[in-house]
């Protein structure tokens, strides 16, 4: 049998997603067409590096639900990319694997595979996001006040306001 035989069973599942690669402040909106325990599957109009790791959100996030979307966000590595693009339209298939389940949950903070800095950021998208729904507030003011405090949340010692 190959590789693929002990894969985790995959339910068909559509949601909208977005991702960030680690050192990015940009997030792209793609799609999510399956998942399993651990992996899931999504396109993207831009090709994802194998091996690498990426932060998914989901825009949707519904505690109560036992679907995907019962974690705000998911630490995954890419597992393989391909090209799926369809005259001159770009189109990626992308399988990931599941490192982490964030929760922003004060109770789920001690639960295994629920990382504290990824909760932190998750408040503050959170917060970010109802700037940018401000009329009164510019979206390049709102991604500036973001871009600060995450250097904030990952560089603690070495940040400055």
């Amino acid at each position: 049998m190959g590789a693929h035989s002990k894969r985790a069973s995959r339910t068909l599942y559509e949601a909208p997603i977005q991702y960030y690669q680690s050192q990015s402040d940009h997030y792209f909106n793609s799609r999510m067409y399956n998942f399993s325990e651990d992996g899931l599957y999504f396109e993207s109009i831009h090709a994802l590096e194998p091996e690498s790791r990426i932060t998914i959100m989901m825009p949707n996030y519904a505690p109560e639900t036992a679907g995907p979307e019962a974690f705000q966000s998911y630490l995954v590595e890419i597992r393989w990319c391909q090209d799926r693009s369809e005259q001159e339209k770009p189109r990626y298939g992308v399988g990931v694997r599941i490192l982490e389940k964030v929760i922003h949950d004060p109770q789920t903070l001690n639960r295994r595979n629920v990382n504290p800095v990824i909760c932190v950021e998750m408040c503050l998208i959170r917060q970010v996001s109802a700037l940018w729904m401000d009329p009164s507030v510019s979206v390049q003011t709102a991604f500036n006040i973001w871009a600060i405090c995450r250097k904030a949340i990952l560089n603690p010692i070495s940040s400055t306001f």
